[in-house]
């Protein structure tokens, strides 16, 4: 079974923008995008990344993260644990800065992403059923999920 790009990037797109205000500041991941380009076995998401201070202090630009998928059988839902941020480029924010924010806009993309999952197999079809219990693992091949099951353990 596979699943594509263009269908975690539906996903994702869904649960987005998320707001997250601590510090005194707000912060705004929206626009993602899923690449699954990479030749490591990870999702990764590029995503605009908006942070207000007080006194309408605003400073904006992107982040790239990456991370494991993590299937839960009982939920059939797939979440990307772990996410690290290989890339934060945020306008006007000294590198001594954009460090603290890089560690601000990692929490909240922890949040995120163990709250909300990336995908959920739907119950209503044999073939999603059928890779609900038997889905051994899942790599990132070609642009897509593939999803590999093992229907009698040894």
């Amino acid at each position: 079974m596979e699943i594509s790009e263009q269908e975690l990037q539906n996903k994702i797109s869904a649960m987005m923008p998320k707001e997250m205000n601590k510090w005194f500041l707000k912060t705004t991941l929206s626009n993602p995008i899923v690449d699954l380009s990479q030749s490591v076995n990870e999702l990764c998401v590029i995503s605009d990344v908006d942070i207000v201070a007080p006194g309408g202090l605003a400073n904006s630009g992107d982040v790239r993260l990456c991370g494991t998928l993590i299937y839960e059988k009982n939920s059939g839902a797939f979440f990307l644990r772990s996410p690290k941020i290989l890339d934060i480029r945020i306008a006007g924010i000294s590198s001594e800065n954009l460090s603290k924010m890089k560690g601000l806009v990692q929490i909240f993309a922890e949040k995120i992403f163990s709250a909300h999952p990336v995908y959920v197999l739907k119950s209503d079809s044999i073939k999603s059923s059928i890779a609900k219990s038997f889905l051994r693992t899942v790599e990132v091949k070609e642009k897509k999920l593939i999803l590999l099951f093992e229907l009698f353990s040894s």
